[in-house]
């Protein structure tokens, strides 16, 4: 009984983990709080600029904010879609946030299990020539 317990405790706690780490995402993205310096510069070039104009020539105020272009595109098409206000500014990042929980879940996954591998066969080895 206590074995099985044990079992669901450490299947269910990283999810009860990511869960968690969801709704403070959640939380911080509905407050909707003002626009950084930096953010706000951002935004001024998907307000003025066509998608080829975000890619073409430099951004307005480039030397103060280096944006990669994939998330120009993603912002800028999100922002033609649902419209222009900070939420929308922010849902690219929202997403990648909330992905990246659950993708950090699987590589520690990976990880422990491949470590613990390495561990088992070196300390094997060990064994065998002591």
């Amino acid at each position: 009984m206590e074995k099985n317990i044990g079992q669901t405790i450490s299947r269910l706690l990283p999810w009860l983990i990511i869960a968690f780490g969801i709704i403070l995402r959640l939380e911080e993205y509905f407050l909707n709080r003002s626009l950084w310096l930096d953010e706000a510069f951002v935004a001024t070039n998907f307000i003025d600029r066509a998608f080829w104009g975000l890619l073409q020539s430099p951004l307005d105020y480039a030397h103060m904010v280096q944006t990669p272009p994939g998330f120009l595109l993603t912002t800028k098409l999100a922002i033609s879609v649902f419209g222009n206000s900070d939420l929308i500014l922010r849902l690219f990042p929202f997403v990648c946030g909330i992905a990246s929980l659950i993708l950090f879940l699987y590589m520690a996954k990976a990880w422990s299990c491949a470590w613990s591998k390495t561990c088992r066969s070196t300390a094997c080895g060990m064994a065998r020539t002591s």
